[in-house]
């Protein structure tokens, strides 16, 4: 995530200086691994970080704050998304424009439900997002199957949901996500209850 406090989000062929800047690994289970770690837990990230420099970097930034860095996409060429993330000061509202970085395979081969088993091992509790879906899917499949709570962040509308939510026994939803043609809110909540999710908070 590159991060800036604007006053305001420039208009068309204009540009603003910011009033801070902020580099560091972020998305929703990096940034749940990392605050895990700062309260003195025990925090192991799965992710695809691949050969490049911000990969590298990433890396960095989560090791320093302590977190386990596990890379399913170890040797493969690509770069982890990026994200340019304006917040304007006052409000704390976001613009956000993001890249979708390197992609695994759809279909989670032996050596990725292998990767998945080794970073299980000993885990409490396994937070996906989403983003990687064969990854999240066969890592809360392994989880459910150890008997692993299953923790899904939802953002934003994802196909993979529809085969996530049913082995979640907890869904944190931002307020306007949103399941299929649910509405946010309540229905969703009672989508997500009904695809066999076990407790859905808003």
């Amino acid at each position: 995530d590159l991060v800036q406090r604007v006053p305001r989000l420039p208009g068309p062929d204009e540009k603003l200086t910011s009033t801070t800047v902020e580099l560091a690994a972020g998305g929703p289970a990096a940034n749940a691994a990392k605050t895990y770690a700062a309260l003195g837990g025990s925090a192991r990230l799965l992710t695809a970080l691949g050969t490049s420099s911000v990969g590298a970097f990433v890396r960095r930034d989560l090791e320093s704050f302590g977190v386990e860095v596990v890379d399913a996409a170890a040797g493969l060429a690509g770069q982890p998304p990026v994200a340019s993330v304006l917040v304007t000061e006052g409000s704390g509202a976001r613009a956000v424009v993001d890249s979708p970085g390197l992609s695994l395979p759809a279909d989670a081969g032996e050596a990725l439900r292998a990767c998945v088993a080794a970073s299980l091992a000993g885990a409490t509790c396994l937070l996906v997002d989403g983003h990687h879906p064969s990854l999240a899917l066969a890592a809360a499949r392994a989880a459910r199957a150890a008997g692993v709570p299953v923790v899904v962040d939802a953002g934003r509308p994802k196909p993979v949901w529809a085969a996530l939510l049913p082995l979640a026994d907890t869904v944190i939803c931002s307020a306007d996500f949103r399941l299929g043609d649910a509405a946010p809110g309540a229905a969703t909540a009672s989508a997500a209850a009904g695809l066999g999710t076990r407790r859905v908070a808003i």
